[in-house]
């Protein structure tokens, strides 16, 4: 009995064995990578009363935890932002490119529906006036310690690339991940170098789905760029040291075209370039033994860093070579930034780069590991005008990339230091254009974000990372189901290098103001909000006068004395309590003047529907003459109708017309009116705002005159509406709002 347990438990254990060893090597219990994708998601349009109360938008997550953080941009005015630099020290520098206006406090939150609540006002303090702006949610998993992508693969500083579509430009349902060159060879003859491929989603501990090809080189170091027609060809940038020589030539740059060669040796194509070569004098810092290899902009250009050395000066600049044939197209100096010869006089460097570099769909992000500073890159706008190649700039003074800013500081606010970076090896765009970086040796922090116009967002953690642990990173963001940040996997295996993954994800949408839906009243609104503001409240004593005085519906226009509207309120004859009009001041950054003045007085009118009449109104404050105060709340006690500017005969309709509903905005049941100067088969159907017909209120013969139909909209949501009358060649449209 004794015998068989002991024969047992061998035989137990023996399998637990074989089960485990077979699931470490063998695709077939391989256990393929599928992370746990963050979504988040939120109203592509959001209708907003600007000034009046809190914006409040619902925001769903899902999948895992989220910090998200919220960021307001102006939108369509990138064309009148031109070489515009501000900040402290000068480090925020913007050209062509729609800019931020307010970043929220990070928001925690779990998977379901949330609420992201804004107060209506900039990152300054001041009120955002009406309009429309682009709203960004920028979100990661802040709780999930990772998980590995591959136990074989590593980036390698600034090396490393994503493919994410293929050579007909769809999207892949699997991005490709391929290693960065890490070979610095100095001998006179190159050695055989090897650059590795992984299909990400394959089992994370099977080294079998390690692909590889190989190619002589010397210092073989940066990232590969494809060749979009066909990705099966691939660009690689190699240094030639001063001991060797190729192609008659010695310290140069070389850039090569090949066909990746599934473990084996890369074929060289020789059709392109110079016998498969294209070659540009050049110099290498000895102390960067990385270098940003070659990026396409997927389509016609190859672009690399160039840089020298001759008799102690420096030279930096940005090449372009096209793709088809290897010849340079364009090189643009990018000395004025990276070369700094007052750094150098101060403790810091001379020459800083750039050598760190990211790249998605013609735009180029520059950084290096030695300074402070970032440029974003739009190559189509540089090569058709060289002054507009650089979009934004974040540098000195900003906090978010900076070190020299704290206390302790060896040399304060020096830029070009190796002391002063944030010592990041990558840098990753998402497909929004936020950019994010490692946090290297900075702090107990992980990575550091900044917004589509470079502005600072923040740093952040990852859960179980640290700074000393995560100098390199990448971003995936083409909507796949691998969405989300890579990042080496030093931090959870030690002892081996490896990827781990982690959850991102970023949504554009746009918030409106919902002051369009009274285009149509008589009094338009102005620069309704655009700075500082004022309320004027009426009592119920005086909505009571005014009802007592016109039978219909009316509206309160409120102006300056030079005739600027600056508010208004509608009136029907259901009323509330009392009634609140927001007076619009002028804003202080805007050097045009859109606003009431401080202590101007403000001038009161009433329209009269029943009758298309106007009249000028003379209010009766506690305080006396009605004047703009910023800030203040004033109450109109009693009013005073004095002038009648215009009366009109109510007579047949003349013409065909389509009255604005009544009431409006409403709750459950509005009225519209439309006028027929002669019988007419009509059409009255409701639409939604895209446009979907949701109901048909009036489809009959009308005779002529003035006819009202009942809209019941007691089973439909909150939201703009559309409502639409045709009688034969005559149709016209206009919208509504239903406010339960």
């Amino acid at each position: 009995m004794k015998t068989n347990r002991v024969k047992s438990f061998i035989w137990m254990w023996l399998a637990i064995f074989t089960v485990t060893f077979f699931r470490q090597a063998s695709p077939l219990f391989s256990r393929d990578f599928a992370p746990a994708a963050l979504q988040i998601s939120a109203p592509e349009v959001v209708q907003y009363y600007f000034c009046i109360d809190e914006m409040k938008m619902p925001v769903t997550v899902s999948g895992t935890d989220a910090t998200v953080i919220f960021s307001l941009f102006t939108k369509d005015y990138a064309a009148g932002i031109r070489n515009i630099r501000n900040g402290y020290l000068g480090w925020h520098y913007v050209n062509l490119v729609d800019t931020c206006i307010y970043v929220s406090a990070p928001y925690e939150f779990s998977p379901g529906t949330h609420e992201i609540v804004w107060d209506g006002r900039a990152s300054t303090g001041t009120r955002v006036g009406q309009g429309e702006y682009y709203y960004y949610l920028w979100a990661y998993d802040h709780e999930g310690t990772g998980e590995t992508v591959s136990r074989y693969m590593d980036f390698t500083p600034s090396g490393d690339s994503f493919l994410t579509h293929d050579s007909e430009g769809y999207p892949l349902v699997n991005p490709v991940f391929f290693s960065g060159g890490n070979t610095y060879h100095t001998g006179k003859e190159p050695t055989m170098v090897t650059r590795s491929k992984w299909i990400v989603g394959s089992d994370p501990y099977d080294e079998s789905f390690v692909e590889t090809t190989s190619f002589y080189a010397w210092i073989d170091r940066g990232a590969l760029a494809f060749y979009p027609d066909n990705k099966d060809f691939f660009f690689s940038s190699m240094f030639v040291p001063l001991s060797a020589e190729y192609h008659g030539n010695s310290q140069s740059q070389v850039m090569r075209k090949f066909r990746w060669v599934p473990n084996g040796e890369a074929q060289l194509q020789k059709d392109w370039g110079e016998e498969g070569v294209s070659l540009i004098d050049s110099w290498i810092p000895p102390e960067w033994f990385h270098t940003s290899g070659v990026f396409s902009d997927g389509d016609y250009f190859l672009h690399f860093v160039n840089m020298r050395e001759s008799d102690g000066e420096y030279e930096t600049e940005l090449v372009t070579v096209d793709i088809e044939d290897g010849q340079i197209v364009d090189e643009i100096d990018l000395g004025p930034w990276w070369i700094d010869k007052d750094d150098a006089d101060d403790g810091g460097l001379k020459f800083a780069g750039p050598a760190t570099i990211g790249a998605k769909d013609g735009y180029l992000i520059f950084g290096s590991h030695s300074s402070c500073l970032i440029q974003f890159i739009n190559i189509y706008l540089g090569l058709e005008n060289k002054s507009d190649f650089l979009a934004w700039e974040n540098g000195n003074g900003d906090f978010i990339g900076d070190r020299n800013f704290r206390e302790d500081a060896l040399r304060p606010w020096l830029c070009h230091d190796s002391g002063n970076a944030r010592r990041a090896f990558s840098l990753g765009i998402d497909k929004n254009n936020f950019v994010n970086f490692p946090a290297y040796d900075i702090g107990d922090v992980s990575f550091g974000l900044l917004g589509p116009d470079g502005t600072g967002i923040g740093y952040f953690t990852l859960a179980g990372e640290n700074s000393i642990t995560n100098p390199v990173m990448s971003i995936v963001d083409y909507g796949s189901a691998y969405d989300g940040m890579y990042y080496r996997d030093t931090a959870a295996v030690p002892d081996s290098s490896g990827i781990r993954f982690v959850g991102s994800d970023c949504i554009q949408g746009i918030i409106v103001g919902m002051w369009d839906i009274f285009e149509s009243y008589h009094y338009k609104i102005g620069p309704y909000c655009t700075g500082n503001i004022a309320s004027l409240s009426f009592t119920q004593e005086v909505i009571s006068f005014i009802h007592k005085t016109f039978s219909g519906i009316i509206e309160i226009g409120v102006f300056s004395p030079s005739g600027m509207s600056l508010g208004m309120y509608r009136l029907y004859r259901k009323s509330p309590d009392s009634i609140t009009v927001i007076v619009s001041g002028d804003d202080p950054i805007s050097p045009e003047l859109d606003g009431i003045i401080e202590n101007e007085p403000i001038i009161l009118r009433i329209w009269d529907y029943d009758t298309a009449t106007e009249y000028l109104v003379d209010a009766v404050t506690e305080s006396g003459e009605l004047r703009y105060h910023q800030d203040s709340v004033t109450v109109v006690d009693s009013l005073i109708i004095f002038d009648v500017t215009g009366v009109h005969e109510k007579t047949q309709p003349q013409e065909f017309s389509l009255s604005q509903n009544y009431p409006n905005p409403f709750n459950a049941v509005t009225s519209i009116s439309f006028n027929l100067p002669q019988d007419r088969f009509v059409t009255l159907k409701i639409f939604n705002v895209l446009g979907e017909e949701v109901e048909t209120c009036a489809a009959d013969v009308f005779s002529a005159g003035t006819h009202t139909v009942e809209w019941d909209a007691a089973t439909y949501s909150n939201g703009i509406y559309l409502y639409r009358l045709e009688a034969r060649s005559f149709a016209r449209t206009k919208k509504l709002m239903l406010l339960k």
